[in-house]
């Protein structure tokens, strides 16, 4: 085991073996980073694999071939990681062509057989009643202050959040974002 530490070099996790396990597991995670907690539960995980497979299948793996192993345990985290990174950014391209979907329907007079079709027919025979109405799809990015005072007015439980115009609440978050986008 102390050859596969050393192949990593990750030596230091020997340097405080004379407590008990858990001891020595509280101290290498207290003293590690993030990465380096990664690296040693799959370095754990692998070693106790190997020595059970030696133990029961009497298959018996150098500390060359369990640093390896770990070693790919590591890069395979690092590529879901990355590719759960990708989907998140995906997702977001997604809803917004969902939203710009949804806001062409109801421009549309084109009767709608999708799953949301009952509320695109309501939002159709209720735009009659309107003199002038129009749909248009603004990124939240670019929706902060609407977005922030409907927000904060719900978390209030207030129905009321327009009148007598721009809540404090609402302004002192628009300085607070102003003040993080000038650093």
């Amino acid at each position: 085991m102390e050859e596969v530490w050393r192949n990593l070099q990750f030596s230091w996790v020997l340097n405080n073996n004379n407590q008990g396990i858990w001891e020595w597991l509280t101290w290498v995670f207290n003293r590690g980073t993030s990465k380096q907690c990664q690296l040693f539960c799959c370095g754990l995980w692998i070693i106790w694999t190997s020595r059970n497979k030696f133990l029961y299948e009497n298959k018996n793996t150098t500390s060359s071939d369990i640093s390896n192993q770990i070693i790919n345990c590591i890069s395979k985290l690092q590529g879901v990681e990355e590719k759960i990174l990708g989907l998140d950014s995906n997702r977001d391209l997604k809803q917004d062509e969902q939203r710009t979907t949804v806001i062409k329907k109801c421009q549309s007079t084109k009767y709608d057989r999708s799953i949301i079709e009952a509320f695109i027919r309501d939002i159709q025979s209720l735009k009659t009643q309107f003199q002038e109405l129009g749909f248009h799809f603004i990124p939240k990015s670019e929706n902060f202050f609407p977005h922030s005072t409907t927000r904060e007015a719900l978390k209030k439980g207030e129905d009321h959040y327009l009148e007598g115009g721009t809540p404090s609440y609402v302004r002192k978050a628009m300085e607070r974002k102003k003040m993080r986008a000038s650093d």
